[in-house]
């Protein structure tokens, strides 16, 4: 009966099945087993799933037969460790630097410049690129940026701090610049004019730590103070698209260790008690942020789905740092250039974080 239909509608059939239903099917006869492995389309699938990739689910400029060099190219350089070029990016010993999603940026010294440089991939068509920005908020020094290429998206952190003298008590505190990667301005998918949220603050501390993170429509910071500061540690989490508050943590010092994003919806938080409940050991809250609010909770008193103890310590210690991450990349959708055929399978949310001190 196989042999009556046509092949077209073969590989129609074979296509929807997972790799281990089409492997199983090469195994039936000589008819399947070559239309599998004479058939771009299914011989394809069949070298996505070994090398453990994905398709991007973006339009490609290949056609199949291209794809599936590229693809193979690309896993025989990894797997020899030959790549097909080598390049050395000068550092620029700045404050702060990032690389995520194929893009290096990193702040000039003695400037408000960001320079940033996109990493060339050969073997999945993605090619170097340079370009630069200045900071340009006249209140503010720049003092943390985060970038998400998948998004065209940069977020540039400034406090008021050295222009506290001349900055109104409104305007006063740490603000957060909505920007496009590539052009520097107000990022087109901010709907609030002008792009920026403001964390106010009557007393910015010049030394204060920001802990950025990205995922989807979403950033979150936490602002980490020095020891010697008065000032309680916070969270908080923005739609970067709307500019609405969508969670508002605060914390003693070290209570908020560390936080993640688990998906749009859901972070986790690494929560040490401390002075609130000093015999108990550290553990993660599952927090969700799915309605917006205005309003401030202490960590120890906020609501959460879920909580996860973490093992005890064998001796009465406070944890002096505790690092969570969730980080995977996704293609960038706004050059076709620069997309790659497949990209590697995560069971993660794409989010993207930086963190660094001032």
């Amino acid at each position: 009966m196989l042999h009556n239909l046509p092949v077209g509608r073969l590989v129609d059939v074979l296509a929807h099945l997972d790799l281990k239903s089409i492997l199983r099917c090469t195994q039936l006869c000589h008819l399947l087993h070559n239309v599998v492995f004479q058939t771009p389309r299914l011989r394809y699938l069949v070298l996505l799933a070994f090398h453990g990739k994905e398709e991007s689910g973006l339009p490609m400029p290949l056609n199949i037969e291209e794809r599936i060099t590229t693809l193979s190219l690309h896993a025989s350089r990894w797997e020899s460790l030959n790549f097909a070029s080598e390049y050395t990016i000068p550092v620029r010993n700045g404050d702060y630097w990032e690389l995520y999603g194929n893009v290096l940026a990193q702040s000039v010294p003695n400037t408000t410049r960001i320079e940033f440089e996109q990493l060339s991939a050969p073997a999945r068509g993605v090619v170097q690129e340079r370009w630069s920005m200045e900071y340009l908020d006249p209140n503010a020094r720049e003092c943390d940026f985060i970038i998400d290429p998948a998004q065209d998206l940069l977020i540039v952190v400034g406090d008021t701090f050295t222009r506290r003298e001349f900055v109104s008590s409104e305007e006063a505190g740490y603000r957060f610049h909505i920007r496009d990667l590539r052009t520097g301005g107000d990022h087109p998918e901010a709907i609030f004019n002008p792009a920026l949220v403001v964390f106010s603050f009557s007393d910015p501390d010049p030394d204060v730590c920001f802990h950025l993170k990205t995922a989807g429509d979403f950033f979150g910071v936490r602002v980490e103070h020095s020891d010697d500061s008065e000032s309680i540690d916070e969270l908080r989490i923005w739609n970067w698209k709307t500019g609405v508050l969508h969670l508002h943590l605060t914390g003693y010092i070290n209570e908020m260790l560390s936080f993640p994003f688990l998906s749009e919806t859901h972070i986790v938080v690494a929560f040490q008690a401390g002075i609130t409940d000093p015999d108990r050991n550290p553990y993660l809250k599952i927090i969700a942020f799915d309605e917006s609010r205005s309003t401030s909770t202490g960590i120890a008193r906020a609501q959460y789905n879920l909580a996860l103890d973490l093992p005890a310590f064998a001796y009465s210690l406070a944890a002096g740092s505790l690092r969570l991450d969730c980080d995977g990349s996704r293609p960038r959708a706004t050059v076709e250039s620069a997309m790659p055929p497949a990209r590697s399978a995560t069971l993660h949310e794409p989010t993207s974080a930086s963190s660094t001190c001032s």
